[in-house]
């Protein structure tokens, strides 16, 4: 998981990236490489846009989790983490 900022129909976001398999929902042996970004209070659809993606600093690694609660939660964690390294920054 990593803090982003995202580009997108001429406005820059804040948000929260995981590269990885998403282990809570796939197969071990299926290795399908993902990259998703969470965008902080976004609400538009862009599938099919082009983006410029800005990476920060590095939260955490992947890992597998026992249920989606358990990963709601953790992603609300990391978000947290995100939105603090913006407050922080110059």
């Amino acid at each position: 998981m990593y803090t982003v900022q995202l580009y997108v129909q001429n406005e820059w976001h804040e948000g929260v990236c995981n590269v990885g398999y998403k282990p809570t929902f796939h197969n071990p042996e299926e290795r399908d490489l993902s990259i998703e970004v969470h965008i902080f209070n976004f609400k538009r659809s862009i599938y099919g846009e082009e983006i410029i993606l800005r990476w920060y600093q590095r939260i955490r690694s992947e890992k597998k989790f026992n249920g989606i609660d358990q990963l709601i939660e953790q992603i609300q964690q990391d978000k947290e983490m995100a939105m603090e390294f913006f407050r922080n920054s110059p």
